[in-house]
Order: C-alpha cells, then structure tokens, then sequence
C-alpha cells in the first residue's frame, strides 16, 4: 500500500545505514580503500566495458602512490558484485587497476571518470582525468585484461590521450568529464572541461567536446577541437565553467537527441550585474554538431534554439555556487522529457532546484521562477536558522517505479542530525510545488542514507542510473573518500535500488 502525505509519497523508512549493505544479504557493497589517505570513492562509474551483458564498475582513489592515484575497474557478474578487495583487482582478479603515466603531468588521477561508446562498436570505453589537463579514454574490449598502464594509452595503445600540444597558461582549478551522443549517430562524444582561475583569462574555464567516430585517433590534442577539427570547444565571457561536477548529458527537450548541460558556477543574472550568482546553460542536441573553427561563446548564445542559459536569484543565491554540480539524465515526472537538478554550493542556503524539461524551454530559465512553483520546484531546508549546503547530485530510478528519483548529498551542516547525508527525493507524476529535506528526513518524499563514521559525502562522487545486480531497478554510489581525510582509506558505498526500502530499515 502506497501512503501519501499532501500528495508526496512515504518512502516507509527515513534512514538506511550504510555500514550495513553488504553483499552477503544483496543489498550492497561497500568497497574499502587499500592504505590510508588512498582517498578511494572519490569517482566512480558504471557501462558494459567487456560487452558481455553485465554491467561493470569503476571507482578510483586519486590519493595512492604519493597523490599519483588509481582507478579500478571491476567486472560486472549476473547476481550482483560480491565483497570487493581492490588488493585483488591489483592483482588481475575480478577485474584489473589503471596506473598513471610514468612521465604525465597529472596527479590524482581517477578524480574524474565517465564511461560512453566513443567508437560505436559496442563496448563502452573508460574517460579517465586527473588534476590536470591530460586525459585518456582506456577503449572497452572484450579481451580479458589484468592490468592497463597509461603509459601504454598514450602511444595509442589500446586507448588515446587527449593533451594541450603546447602548455597552455593555465591556473587550474579544477576538471570535468562526461559522455554525451549529441547527434544521435551511435558514437558518444567525450567532454573535458578545464576551470581556469588565471585572473588575466577574461574566459575563466573552457569545455572541449571530442567528436565521437569509429576511427580511433593515436593523440587528440585540444588546440585542433578548438578550431573545429574532430570537435568544438565552449567558453564564456568570465564565468566558471569545466570544473568538478558541472557536466551532464540528458534529452532534456524530447526531441530525440541527448542535450549538454554544463554548469557555470560564476554566471550571473544579466550582463549588467556583478553579483554572480552562478547558473548553467543547456546545448541543445541536433542532427549535425556545430561547424565551428573557434570556440562557441555560450554566453552570447543563448537563443532557445541551440542554447537555454539558466539564471540564478539576485537577491538571494549571490556567491552560491550554483552549477557547481549538475544531473540531467532522469524523468522525474514521467513526462517523456529529461529533467535537470542544480544545487546551490557554496554558501549556506541548501537549495536543490528541479528544473522540468520540456519542448521549449526557451532562452533563460529564471531560478526565482522555478522557487515558486513555475517550470519546477525547489527542495530546501525550512529551518533558515542553520548553515546547509548541498554538494554533488544524481538522477535514477532507485525504488522501480519508472519516475527517476533525486539523489543530493549534504555537508558541513550545524545540526548534526543533518550533517553530511544523502537525500533520495522519489520522483513521482504529481510535481510538487515544493519539498523541504527535513520532510525527506522524516520519511516523506523520500529517506537519507548516513553511516556511522565521519563519512564526508559532501562535493564528492554520486552515481546513479545503473544496474549493477540486474534486477531492473537502478543503484545508487555514494562516495565517502576523504573519512577523517588522510587517516583513514577512503570508502565507497553501492547501495542496490529497491522496490520496497522498507527492507533496509
């Protein structure tokens, strides 16, 4: 019996305790780091690698081997993953670890990973990035592998690198990874975005969009994307774009072809303000991608044609953050039409907005309309009292009901009966004008997950949209990487969907 209250569904429980899952009673894993300041669960991803049918699943830990890091990628099985001992994957078993370049630039690699087809022949291959600005797409096979050196990928075995062919001038902040089949032609684009905090960059971040194709290249270097050759690249005029979690991929307009949506944490309202904000843009998908010999400025792009540029609040969000982390690849509602979920960051206001896809959305989407109920609604905290933040979020079907659920984390919060959660906010037909996570907390509208120990979920990995125990009702991945920071290893959490949550209270 399904038990609702003011039109919003009872998840039947508030709190699943994550050091609970386990494999041996099938609701989980829960993947422990090998040494201490390892940082494991600070990524992670899941696409068919090997082509058998079974999904399989990547978690990285940028911190071993002296902050050189790791990835790991362990093969999917029909019944779900068992215990996982990333010592073993090491060694070949069960799966196999992706090491750095010997001489790359980078450290921390793994922090950001992202699957997608990018040759079309149906294995999906593996988009590594570190901290840094190389990156690598280890190609899906379905020979089996024990071990895979970057070293190896970046002379095109294997795999690609994509780099600057000249250093570029930049200060970098931070980077962002995602997948996305523009043009709807079987062949999924690879994007790297690149947060630039040199002061003298009036441009303040780029995204390059790698055209996917079935001719593999040895080096694809970003000076030819950005001049239109296997590619195109974004910019704006001054706002952060490329940095963290901010890119996602989703059919937000039903036309057919998946959509970009990039945050960009800095933007403000209008040209003529200085309060940023911060706000995200939509690139819309097409029949054919742009044929462009320079950078496309989205900030002078938004039309509601090729581009929609969402604004945040004036009076109320300035220095939020908003965009720093982005989904775009669930239907919440049902309605046929991707949906985006745009937390604020930054500052203290705990604000996750639900922006509804639609056919035309236009060429700016106004957060303070969407706050009231138009074109979507906001999940806040009621009490305005305390500091909350909302960090990294996700997009899945986690209880298989067909309605995509909201998945948000919380972090650094005063009441400790709050702090550092993940929400599940259940998607549903009937949209709400509104929902307050102390509701969610209670069990109405959703539930939290926490675990006992000072797990920081905060700005750190969520995944969703996967099945990992193919039973038809998509997982969740919380990462907890940085547990007591650097005395401790690091710790990710698959959390298999349900369709009755009851059973993990």
């Amino acid at each position: 019996l399904d038990v609702y209250v003011n039109d919003v569904k009872v998840a039947g429980l508030d709190t699943v305790t994550l050091d609970e899952i386990s494999a041996e009673d099938g609701t989980g894993v829960v993947i422990e780091g090998e040494e201490d300041g390892d940082h494991t669960g600070i990524a992670a991803a899941a696409g068919d690698f090997n082509g058998d049918g079974y999904t399989d699943f990547v978690i990285s830990a940028d911190g071993t081997d002296d902050e050189e890091g790791s990835v790991y990628l362990i093969y999917g099985e029909e019944g779900g993953l068992p215990d996982i001992d990333l010592s073993d994957v090491a060694d070949g078993i069960g799966g196999f670890e992706i090491t750095p370049e010997t001489d790359g630039e980078d450290i921390a690699i793994g922090e950001h990973v992202a699957f997608g087809d990018f040759n079309g022949d149906g294995y999906e291959d593996l988009l590594i990035a570190g901290y840094g600005t190389d990156a690598y797409v280890v190609l899906g096979t379905g020979e089996p592998l024990d071990s895979v050196s970057l070293d190896d990928v970046a002379t095109g075995e294997g795999g690609f690198k994509l780099s600057y062919e000249v250093d570029p001038d930049i200060v970098l902040g931070d980077v962002s990874v995602t997948t996305v089949d523009l043009d709807a032609d079987g062949y999924d684009e690879l994007v790297i975005g690149f947060d630039d905090e040199n002061t003298e960059d009036e441009t303040n971040g780029d995204v390059y969009v790698v055209e996917g194709s079935a001719d593999v290249p040895d080096a694809i270097y970003y000076e030819d994307i950005e001049n239109g050759d296997g590619g195109f690249a974004f910019t704006t005029d001054g706002e952060q774009i490329g940095r963290g979690w901010s890119l996602s991929s989703g059919d937000v307009n039903g036309d057919g072809f998946e959509d970009l949506v990039l945050g960009a944490q800095t933007a403000s309202p209008d040209s003529d303000s200085d309060i940023e904000t911060g706000g995200a843009y939509i690139f819309y998908g097409s029949e054919s991608l742009p044929d462009v010999t320079e950078a496309i400025n989205l900030t002078e792009s938004a039309d509601g044609e090729t581009v929609t540029k969402i604004v945040g609040i004036t009076d109320t969000y300035d220095g939020d953050g908003i965009g720093g982390s982005v989904a775009a690849n669930g239907d919440v509602n049902g309605d046929g039409y991707d949906d985006i979920l745009l937390p604020t960051q930054y500052t203290a206001d705990g604000t996750a907005f639900v922006i509804l896809g639609g056919e035309d959305l236009g060429a700016v989407i106004e957060l303070e309309n969407i706050v009231e109920g138009d074109g979507g609604y906001a999940i806040q905290f009621e009490d305005s009292s305390t500091k909350y933040y909302t960090g990294t979020v996700a997009m899945g079907d986690a209880n298989g009901d067909g309605y995509d659920d909201l998945i948000i984390t919380t972090y650094d919060l005063d009441d400790d009966d709050l702090d550092n959660q993940v929400y599940v906010v259940f998607g549903q037909e009937e949209v709400p004008s509104g929902l307050y996570f102390e509701n969610v907390a209670e069990g109405v509208g959703g539930f939290t997950m926490s675990a006992s120990d000072e797990s920081d979920f905060g700005e750190y990995s969520l995944v969703s949209g996967f099945d990992l125990n193919n039973d038809g009702i998509e997982d969740i991945f919380a990462g907890a990487p940085y547990v007591e920071y650097d005395d401790a290893p690091g710790t990710g959490y698959i959390i298999y969907g349900s369709n009755d949550w009851e059973d993990f209270a």
